[in-house]
């Protein structure tokens, strides 16, 4: 994997995640269902180009707290080995496995404030 792309492919690729927010837009208005996005674009308060940029938020806002969520939570069971191998002794049950990280993250956020 490259992190080497130029001003015009990162440029494209930008393009290319507006256009599919588009039509994403287009989507749920014409064919809504039970989602949050539905929601909002069934409600006509905001237009399209509203509502695509409304997409890219919640797209990247999902991300980014998921992406924050994982370093956390593996930096957290490498500082903590007896809560790793809790986690270990649970993977047979992979929500409680996500469950128990989300709390230890939650936890440490707490004391540390």
């Amino acid at each position: 994997m490259s992190f080497d792309n130029s001003a015009e492919q990162r440029g494209a690729a930008h393009a290319e995640l507006m256009r599919y927010l588009s039509e994403l837009v287009g989507h749920k208005r014409a064919e809504p269902s039970d989602d949050l996005f539905s929601e909002l674009a069934a409600g006509g308060e905001l237009d399209h180009d509203e509502l695509t940029g409304v997409a890219t938020l919640l797209l990247t806002a999902g991300h980014e707290t998921t992406a924050n969520m994982l370093g956390l939570g593996t930096f957290l069971l490498l500082c903590r080995p007896e809560q790793a191998e809790l986690v270990v002794d649970l993977t047979s049950n992979a929500i409680m496995t996500v469950d128990t990280v989300v709390l230890l993250v939650i936890a440490v956020r707490r004391v540390s404030r």
